[in-house]
């Protein structure tokens, strides 16, 4: 059995959304969705984060992308921000094709839900369900099995007086 909690719901032009998965998919096959948070613990919006570090060299390759609530029709956070939990999207070529496949509602928006799935018999594994949603039912998902700690930071912090990220 498991239990299922939606963490947030919005809509987003199609092009943005490809655009944030593009963005990171050259790094991995798969990305953290951080909650940007203002330091009043609102959440302004969501970072698509990539990294890739090389052992041998100590080099790291990073992405972000940004996504911000005023990009966003309708945007609902149903977590705090200090529960946003360790949460992954797909970006990978046949996720990013799919979307593109899908026919826009509403003046080329689609509607993103994300969902926390925790599983009652293996309690140190969490699923990370992305569900993409178009015009006439059509939809296309991402579910990814993951440890529930990591190490990861699953926030990423705004500057006090405005919606600008500093890295």
């Amino acid at each position: 059995m498991a239990s299922t909690r939606k963490l947030a719901e919005f809509s987003i032009s199609k092009d943005r959304f490809i655009q944030a998965l593009a963005c990171i998919s050259n790094l991995a096959d798969r990305a953290i969705v951080r909650a940007i948070v203002h330091p009043k613990d609102v959440i302004l919006g969501f970072a698509f984060s990539n990294v890739l570090s090389d052992d041998q060299s100590g080099d790291e390759l990073y992405a972000d992308y940004a996504i911000v609530k005023e990009e966003m029709i309708d945007p609902n956070f149903l977590v705090k921000s200090e529960e946003w939990p360790l949460f992954f999207v797909s970006c990978t070529e046949a996720f990013i094709s799919s979307i593109m496949t899908l026919e826009p509602r509403e003046n080329q928006f689609l509607k993103i839900e994300f969902y926390n799935i925790l599983e009652e018999d293996a309690p140190e594994m969490v699923k990370s369900e992305v569900l993409v949603l178009g015009e006439h039912n059509s939809a296309v998902g991402s579910i990814l099995r993951h440890q529930s700690s990591q190490e990861d930071d699953t926030v990423m912090e705004a500057d006090e007086s405005q919606s600008v990220l500093y890295g």
